[in-house]
């Protein structure tokens, strides 16, 4: 039996599969790769220590500190596989070569600001002043934020939803690892007494949740960010 120090790094390397994977598949996306997990790791780590380690689950680390390397990890790869797996398995690429310079940087930031502020207030409001846990906050402020690119570009719709449903598909076999190689795993390091206790798979479905509204947000995040649309493959 593997020991429960090791299991959340061994979830991550399973991420970490699938991301090598579309990098080495698709050379010319390379770049969004890095741009999107390097800027989602901020986010992600600061997420899960003030929020998700507050009331959802309580992981084990190797550094047996609250934050490892595994947070750092799993946000950098998930937002780059959640960005992809929709063009990935639609054929589907940008309309031109990704560009990364001074110019370009700071339009996506112009875009990416507001959409930020708005979904973490809302998750930060309904988390803080409404004690809303954070198995509901932050899906619900990943939602906002999802809805946010939407309401700009409403020609993101298919890939904001398939995504959503390709990325909570993706994480499943994680959650069938842990039963298997770490039994009572997901007992003892989740909240279940704050949980609805209904799983998929044996995978609490608000983990489930949130995995879809990964796919939700950053289904579209490059398109929207950096002003792309999206072609057949053969035709970029």
């Amino acid at each position: 039996m593997l020991s429960s120090k090791f299991a959340y790094l061994l979830g991550d390397l399973y991420f970490l599969a699938i991301w090598l994977y579309f990098f080495w598949k698709w050379p010319n996306r390379r770049k969004p790769l890095w741009v999107v997990g390097t800027l989602a790791i901020i986010v992600g780590v600061c997420a899960e220590y003030f929020w998700w380690t507050s009331d959802w689950w309580y992981p084990k680390t190797i550094t047996g500190t609250r934050i490892g390397i595994e947070d750092i990890l799993l946000s950098f790869t998930l937002p780059g596989i959640s960005a992809l797996v929709y063009k990935f398995f639609f054929n589907k690429d940008l309309d031109r070569k990704f560009e990364l310079n001074k110019k370009t940087f700071f339009a996506a930031m112009r875009r990416l600001t507001p959409m930020v502020l708005i979904s973490f207030g809302a998750a930060a409001v309904l988390f803080y002043f409404f004690h809303v846990a954070s198995f509901i906050s932050t899906p619900v402020g990943m939602l906002i934020a999802g809805l946010y690119i939407l309401y700009f570009r409403n020609d993101l719709a298919a890939p904001v939803l398939w995504s959503a449903l390709l990325v909570a598909l993706i994480s499943l076999p994680v959650y069938i690892f842990w039963q298997i190689a770490v039994p009572g795993f997901i007992d003892d390091f989740w909240n279940i007494s704050r949980l609805s206790n209904f799983r998929i798979f044996g995978a609490p479905v608000e983990d489930i949740i949130w995995f879809a509204m990964a796919g939700f947000v950053m289904g579209g995040l490059v398109e929207y960010a950096f002003d792309h649309r999206l072609v057949d493959a053969k035709d970029a």
